[in-house]
């Protein structure tokens, strides 16, 4: 990091680094890295090329003036002297944001700087939050909106299942496309290998794992619509039957075992991007997730104090079921009665932990409505458990789809 990153001093040094995400407006999020030196604090990301990165902010440590911590721990905003300045860092989980505030506080000291004041929450927006729900929600009533307690706010992923269909938990299968034993190629830090892998092509992405059966792949590119860049032959010296995939974050060169291999895989990616194989995309979008103490909202924030949009809300008290994977503990369905015409919600969270608070929050304003337990059920198998743990792949797969650092290891 230091040929590329560092610009404070030749004797800086690396302190600790966390992956976290950035705002990009319009409630999308680029996947990048946290790095506090004894001088400075740096946001990096994968500038589209394997192994380089760029700057995004670039704070000394004597510019800080202050941070706002979000409410439940899930952002931190960097406020320097300049109020032009300024910088959230997306995290979406309460443990990992308490631990990286108490070491940029710990940074902040160790370079000799006064300590940095910590605001408990982002007063702003939960006010905003609050005229958003005043805004669009005419079931609402000024003494409610006056009275506003949130119970839990999470940062999660968000899929809405329409129609009667969900009301069973059913949806459409995602058939694989094609899959099979691969090679890809990796550059770390300069460094470039070959790494066996098991890909699959479904659900409108391009899948590598480490190898057959496992549920989490460690790299995918999204292909369907305007994702995909477009694919290609190569004649590279080091390895033959290579071939290159493209998305608009980045590319992979991969290594079929013969000449046929790959055609059939470009063939099948062709099919995917033109929209004529069954396989279906995702649909999981980024989003915050309140819970009060009689109403569920997903909405969208651009975290740079633009307004909220709300993609969906709905009374606590039209919850029916709440339907959990054992196997995979960072994600639920949410199943709704059936007045309530948009089906069901999948939510997928950073993990175990977020997902037991918000499970803990809907249980206490269900158990204060109806003075009994909400209702908890397996999802069994069939493809909503198969729809359901594809989301959750792509989730957590996102980081190493967009940094080769993290590509094929766990890092947190």
């Amino acid at each position: 990091f230091s040929l590329q990153i560092f610009k404070s001093s030749s004797s800086e040094s690396l302190f600790k680094m966390v992956r976290v995400q950035s705002s990009m407006g319009r409630g999308k999020l680029k996947a990048g890295f946290a790095l506090l030196t004894n001088y400075a604090f740096y946001l990096v990301h994968n500038d589209g090329q394997e192994g380089k990165y760029a700057t995004e902010v670039y704070y000394p440590y004597r510019v800080w003036d202050h941070l706002e911590i979000s409410l439940n721990w899930q952002t931190v905003t960097i406020i320097c002297k300049t109020e032009m300045s300024r910088k959230t860092l997306v995290v979406g989980n309460e443990p990992v944001c308490r631990n990286l505030v108490k070491t940029m506080i710990r940074a902040a000291q160790a370079a000799g700087v006064p300590t940095p004041r910590i605001d408990a929450h982002d007063s702003d927006r939960l006010r905003s939050l609050e005229n958003c729900i005043e805004g669009v929600d005419s079931l609402a009533v000024e003494d409610q909106v006056d009275n506003f307690s949130v119970l839990r706010y999470s940062l999660v992923h968000w899929e809405q299942l329409d129609g009667q269909e969900s009301q069973t938990l059913f949806v459409t299968s995602r058939s694989i496309v094609k899959e099979g034993p691969i090679h890809f190629k990796v550059t770390m830090l300069g460094v470039s290998y070959w790494s066996e892998a098991y890909a699959v092509l479904k659900n409108g992405s391009f899948f590598l794992y480490n190898q057959e059966g496992d549920e989490v792949p460690k790299l995918f590119l999204q292909l369907w619509g305007t994702h995909c860049g477009g694919c290609r032959r190569l004649n590279t010296a080091d390895r033959p039957n290579c071939f290159e995939v493209k998305s608009t974050e980045e590319s992979l060169t991969l290594s079929a075992e013969d000449p046929e291999g790959v055609a059939l895989w470009l063939q099948a990616i062709c099919e995917v991007v033109a929209g004529t194989s069954s396989s279906a995309p995702a649909q999981c979008i980024q989003c915050s997730l309140v819970v009060t103490s009689n109403k569920l909202y997903a909405y969208q924030e651009d975290f740079w104090g633009g307004p909220l949009h709300l993609l969906s809300a709905c009374d606590v008290s039209e919850v029916t079921t709440v339907y959990v994977d054992d196997d995979v503990r960072s994600y639920c369905t949410v199943a709704f009665g059936l007045t309530f015409e948009s089906g069901s919600w999948l939510l997928c969270f950073e993990n175990e932990y977020e997902l037991g608070k918000f499970e803990e929050a809907l249980s206490s304003a269900w158990r204060d409505l109806f003075q009994v337990p909400l209702t908890f059920a397996q999802i069994g198998e069939g493809p909503a458990r198969e729809r359901a743990r594809d989301a959750v792949g792509l989730v957590q797969g996102r980081f190493n789809r967009s940094d080769s650092i993290t590509r094929g290891r766990s890092y947190s």
